[in-house]
């Protein structure tokens, strides 16, 4: 464990989940079905009883496993994600999202085993990959690139400290557990939905709105729509408020 965990990068994992911060991610969950809940519960049962007190635990029914965050955290504690901060061309970008996902019939995600990052995530192995999503966004320059490889990520947690075992014998017994556990099963769920989420904390336990994409038919998302659900004010709103 003290060749694999960074401390600079937990303790910015740790800045960066406690902070207010506004972003758009594509997501599905929210929560998951209860049968991976309870195993989810349970592995991180097992993990703080090695680590008492040293892993934020994402809520059971705010799990959730990241297709593609097309806008990462804006870091500030006001004001939700505006307007001029989505692409210019936010017809095209409904459209290309609702095309997307369309054409895609619903997929089995297969979720198996635990690790942690050397920033501090424990995150669930899974099989499925997503990578066509991030190709099809790169022609609208006001999205962030993707942060992760192809496929989805699943974290269940993060450590809150930088440094969670006293003794070498504490780490041994943690690695020894984490082994136990690398391939365990923890579920599959058939993938019929995908939402589009504005949220207000990178745990998503703060939503500002969210708009639903299902696989498979089409999605008659307007831009109006897309922005009343995601809880943004487009411009001309924005004036009317204002004046108002």
């Amino acid at each position: 464990m003290k060749s694999t965990l960074n401390p600079t990068k937990v303790q910015h994992t740790i800045q960066k989940n406690t902070a207010t911060s506004y972003g758009l991610t594509l997501v599905t969950g929210t929560p998951f079905p209860v049968e991976i809940s309870t195993r989810v519960q349970h592995i991180q049962t097992q993990l703080d009883a090695l680590a008492p007190g040293c892993f934020t635990w994402y809520g059971l029914d705010h799990l959730h496993a990241t297709l593609v965050a097309p806008l990462r955290g804006r870091y500030r504690d006001a004001p939700p994600l505006q307007r001029d901060e989505l692409p210019a061309d936010l017809e095209g970008f409904v459209q290309d999202l609702s095309n997307f996902f369309a054409g895609h019939e619903p997929f089995l995600l297969d979720l198996a085993g635990v690790h942690l990052t050397t920033s501090g995530f424990v995150l669930l192995g899974e099989k499925t990959m997503v990578g066509q999503l991030s190709s099809s966004l790169r022609r609208y320059p006001e999205l962030d690139p993707p942060k992760h490889a192809p496929g989805l990520h699943v974290a269940i947690g993060y450590l809150n400290t930088e440094r969670p075992f006293a003794i070498d014998e504490e780490m041994r017994q943690f690695e020894l557990v984490l082994a136990e556990i690398r391939d365990t099963p923890v579920g599959r769920v058939l993938v019929k939905q995908v939402w589009l989420v504005h949220y207000a904390n990178r745990t998503l336990d703060q939503i500002v709105g969210r708009v639903p994409f299902t696989l498979g038919k089409a999605n008659a998302i307007t831009v109006g729509r897309l922005l009343r659900e995601l809880g943004i004010i487009d411009d001309g709103e924005l004036q009317k408020t204002l004046a108002g």
